[in-house]
């Protein structure tokens, strides 16, 4: 039985993280959760009894910071933590805010469909400049810039200062560059491959800016299993998030919150998972998707795991 590993980034919304665990608990799914440090106490026994089939695991906290070397680091932990666990067939990252948009047998069926083939987007294959900065010149407040005055303004001096010097860290190495979304599901192989790299990846990328964007699709590209994509192996163009078998709009947002009138095109889609939603902004959307999945497939036999209110509010249509 080909078994998957669900890794969690979460900080925030538990309530969404716990329909995404109910909508996925299966005796065929485990779950990898890391919560932010900075979201302070947490329940959790209550978000375990959301997957009552699946096993469910929380790593050491880590205070996780946008743009901080400190998103690699807790991608890399979750994957270690997974691959000591067992030997999955996928290990899929996903956020505390994204949902899936197929039952748990439906994402099972999809990739077994197309085994060994890696999930990774790729935004671009050849980064413009300001996107190779990111990497090319050295980052030492990118923890605390976007929250400090004084950080951001250090980080602009000191980026202005390297340029100036033409600061190239990777002039020498002939590394290929490439980014795209940090969300992906890839292979066993492929997982530990990445944890076999963490001292290069330390490297390349300590001291880089949103390297999350870029650490994964560098060292992808740079490797034999860029041939094994499903971007190469389906001819797909850079950008299009089929890649990673998620649907994410950048164009309307940073990125785009989904809502209920998004949900008849988004839900008729061939994606795995959406990122992102927001109970705040539009819980019924969250409540439009759990129950469509509810009713196309196996999560039926689970409907007393949801709290009363997704099944007794009145239906939201589209």
């Amino acid at each position: 039985m080909n078994k998957h590993a669900y890794l969690v980034m979460a900080h925030h919304q538990f309530p969404l993280l716990q329909t995404t665990l109910r909508l996925l608990d299966d005796p065929r799914n485990d779950f990898f959760i890391h919560i932010d440090k900075k979201a302070g106490a947490i329940d959790f026994e209550e978000i375990r009894r959301a997957a009552p089939h699946s096993r469910v695991t929380f790593i050491e906290r880590l205070s996780v910071h946008w743009g901080g070397y400190s998103q690699i680091r807790c991608e890399l932990a979750l994957l270690q933590a997974a691959t000591q666990a067992g030997q999955y067939a996928y290990y899929h990252l996903i956020s505390g805010v994204d949902l899936p948009l197929r039952t748990a047998a439906e994402i099972h069926t999809f990739f077994d469909a197309h085994p060994d083939r890696e999930y990774v987007h790729f935004a671009s294959l050849c980064p413009a400049e300001p996107i190779c900065r990111r990497i090319s010149q050295y980052h030492f407040f990118t923890e605390k810039s976007r929250k400090s005055r004084f950080c951001r303004g250090l980080e602009r001096l000191l980026g202005g200062t390297q340029s100036l010097f033409s600061v190239d860290r990777l002039r020498k190495s002939g590394l290929r560059l490439a980014f795209g979304a940090q969300w992906f599901s890839i292979t066993d192989d492929l997982a530990r491959y990445v944890l076999c790299r963490r001292r290069w990846i330390a490297h390349h990328f300590r001291f880089g800016d949103c390297a999350d964007e870029l650490f994964l699709q560098t060292l992808v590209v740079n490797s034999p299993f860029f041939q094994r994509t499903h971007a190469v192996l389906a001819g797909l163009p850079e950008g299009d998030y089929r890649a990673a078998a998620r649907n994410i709009d950048w164009t309307r947002g940073q990125p785009y919150v989904w809502r209920s009138e998004d949900l008849s095109a988004l839900l008729a889609s061939d994606f795995c998972f959406a990122r992102k939603f927001d109970l705040d902004i539009d819980a019924g959307a969250v409540q439009v998707v759990a129950r469509h999945l509810m009713v196309r497939g196996e999560k039926t036999r689970d409907a007393c795991y949801f709290p009363a209110a997704f099944l007794q509010e009145k239906d939201l249509h589209f």
